[in-house]
């Protein structure tokens, strides 16, 4: 550290007085908001000043304060000139020059200390520490681009139990890059440390849908290994294949956009795929695996602001010490399994345990409105479920399926759910076919008898069925104990086709009649049994027999 605390916060106090913003006040809810755009920016970059004092990153506090007070200085305009004004403008200039005669002397050894830095990293060749021009392409300042890339990654335990690395151990960083499709490949290449040192390996896992693919970061200490990524997390496979069906691509975009790690990788990705054709018709991989060398193919931006990384990922495992277990969805199956009698690995769930929000229930709903005559899937009421591990690690794509343990168990829930909600949904489709079959022949049914029907529907302009049994009273209006249900009427009842196209048989020859179309309303199937000229409910289609049993 080239400064201390002191310097940094009198440099950072010098800035809020000369923007009239005391943030620490603001912080402390002592003074109100500031109102223009203008001074919320500053009152953002001066809170990431005040951060980094209070994280003790002094050196990076003091870059941070230069380059705002050079920003407030290129902006500077005077609307007034009168004598305080200026002399307020001098002693602000002169103030000014002070600190950025400290900043000179302090971005001297600042400049050294970082170039002593990458000069350090066994991840540049000699070709490219020789040329000074090489080691003036980054500072201090890029550290803030690798916390932006950490803020997206999850750190999680792979493997072992403890033993968290020490922080003083070397880092060694495996130089091959290796870019895939398969995990189970990707993880292959992860053999135990022999040694002392902080082993890390980075990997790119590639998908189908190239803006999909993420970086895995694996660490290794002893026999314990943890992974980070920035890969996006999704509710279920259906899920994500609904969101690659409408290429949404902007959910990776952010994360692709502000990362340091070199994304550029996966355009070379899709001109192999375009060359070489190494995906699949089908829509599944075919086994796509390149190796890389990070000293050779990677540039030196990407290979310095990597090492930083690397440094911050070892930090945050012994800070925060992650004890939360990520896998592939297989390796959780088969932890989970147990061997039934047969020797096939089962899981056993409780139907009752799993989350009901899966959009399976209202399917149930729909099948109970329909008769008893047609298929109706049933609910099962065994409250214990037997999954085939098989078959739903080849369902979930299991090998390829990076989770936790808390996902893992969702994604049995979702598994048993999407069972359900296919019987059902095959039952629905099988059930829609049969209701049209059957409203077709109904329609034939009544246009078979449409001569005995028209002379009745022209008899006058509003006609009825009046049905002389008295349970059906309260569904029609009442007349002398009989109930009266309407047969005209200006809409079509389950989509049935129009009759009464032609003239009435007794009003053919009135001069000047026109042709009429008559709705039909039907609320019991006896008027259907009218329509279709038979007395043997029976006779009617199925679906049609229980209107108002």
């Amino acid at each position: 550290m080239i400064t201390n605390k002191e310097q940094a916060y009198d440099f950072f106090k010098f800035l809020c007085n000369s923007t009239g913003i005391d943030l620490e006040a603001l912080l402390f809810a002592e003074q109100n908001e500031p109102s223009t755009i203008g001074t919320m920016f500053r009152k953002r970059e001066l809170f990431d000043i005040y951060r980094l004092i209070m994280a003790g990153e002094y050196d990076r506090a003091i870059n941070a304060s230069a380059d705002f007070l050079k920003e407030c200085i290129s902006n500077l305009r005077m609307k007034e000139f009168d004598t305080e004004s200026l002399k307020e403008t001098s002693n602000f200039y002169l103030e000014a020059a002070q600190w950025l005669e400290f900043y000179d002397q302090f971005a001297i050894k600042d400049r050294a200390s970082w170039q002593q830095f990458v000069k350090s990293i066994p991840l540049l060749t000699n070709a490219e520490l020789n040329p000074p021009a090489i080691l003036q392409q980054s500072d201090h300042r890029d550290i803030s681009k690798v916390e932006k890339t950490l803020k997206y990654m999850s750190v999680r335990r792979y493997a072992g139990t403890g033993n968290f690395p020490i922080e003083s151990a070397d880092i060694v960083v495996t130089d091959a890059f290796v870019m895939c499709d398969s995990l189970s490949s990707l993880f292959s290449g992860l053999k135990t440390p022999s040694d002392d040192h902080i082993h890390i390996t980075v990997m790119l896992k590639l998908d189908i849908h190239t803006w999909m693919s993420y970086f895995i970061i694996a660490v290794q200490y002893h026999d314990n290994t943890w992974l980070a990524d920035d890969s996006y997390s999704y509710a279920n496979p259906r899920a994500k294949e609904g969101i690659a069906a409408r290429g949404s691509a902007r959910i990776r975009e952010e994360v692709i956009n502000k990362s340091i790690l070199p994304y550029e990788w996966l355009n070379w990705v899709d001109e192999q795929r375009t060359a070489h054709r190494e995906v699949a018709r089908t829509g599944t991989h075919t086994g796509e695996l390149y190796i890389k060398q990070i000293t050779h193919d990677w540039t030196t931006q990407a290979k310095i602001l990597s090492y930083i990384l690397f440094g911050q990922l070892i930090d945050k495992i012994i800070i925060e010490s992650p004890s939360q277990e990520i896998n592939t969805f297989t390796a959780f199956a088969m932890k989970n399994s147990k061997l039934l009698t047969d020797g096939n690995p089962t899981l056993i769930v409780e139907k009752d345990n799993l989350n009901k929000e899966f959009e399976c229930d209202y399917l149930h709903e729909q099948c109970r409105t329909y008769v008893d005559e047609l298929y109706i899937p049933q609910r099962d009421n065994n409250t214990l479920v037997h999954l085939s591990t098989h078959d739903i690690i080849k369902r979930l794509d299991g090998n390829n399926t990076l989770c936790t343990a808390k996902q893992f168990r969702e994604l049995i829930a979702w598994s048993v759910k999407e069972d359900e909600r296919v019987q059902l949904q095959i039952g629905l489709d099988s059930l829609s076919e049969n209701i049209e079959k059957q409203r077709n022949k109904l329609c034939s049914m009544i246009e078979s008898n449409l001569p005995n029907i028209l002379p009745y529907l022209f008899y006058g302009d509003n006609v009825y069925y009046i049905l002389d049994d008295h349970k059906y009273q309260s569904f029609g209006s009442g007349v002398g104990g009989r109930t009266i249900y309407p047969f005209t009427g200006d809409y079509w009842s389950y989509g049935m086709k129009r009759i009464g196209e032609n003239l009435c048989p007794n009003c053919k020859s009135h001069a000047g009649n026109l042709k009429k179309m008559i709705g039909i309303s039907v609320i019991h199937y006896r008027q259907l049994m009218w329509l279709c000229g038979t007395t043997d409910r029976d006779r009617l289609p199925p679906y049609y027999r229980n209107f108002m049993r």
